[in-house]
């Protein structure tokens, strides 16, 4: 495979580990909260996640392995979050959910981009 081929592969598999993690804060989002104005802003804050993954990426900035570490440990919360949604109710984990996947994010991206 030519390294112009290789690169369009990797991008492809970027966006579309992204794209599972959209689908995937877009169906907890329609599953767990019940108030339109947090769905949108939950699904918000994910979409410039997403955005910010593929935009890092494209720069050099994150690696294709990096992005894939960070998707499935955000994955992995969004499925901790819903069992925590289940046991204590939305509106907590729901401000919670907020607070860390921002502090992680900005954690993550600190950690990468000094790389």
């Amino acid at each position: 495979m030519s390294n112009a081929s290789q690169q369009e592969a990797d991008r492809d598999e970027v966006k579309l580990a992204v794209r599972g993690l959209l689908r995937q804060a877009n169906s907890i989002s329609l599953t767990h909260l019940n108030n339109p104005m947090i769905q949108h802003q939950f699904r918000s804050e994910y979409l410039w996640l997403g955005k910010c993954l593929v935009d890092d990426y494209e720069n050099g900035i994150l690696s294709k392995n990096q992005v894939a570490r960070y998707v499935r440990q955000e994955r992995q919360s969004l499925i901790d979050q819903t069992i925590e949604i289940g046991k204590y109710g939305i509106g907590l984990i729901a401000g919670i959910g907020q607070l860390t996947a921002r502090a992680r994010s900005r954690t993550f991206f600190e950690q990468n981009r000094s790389v």
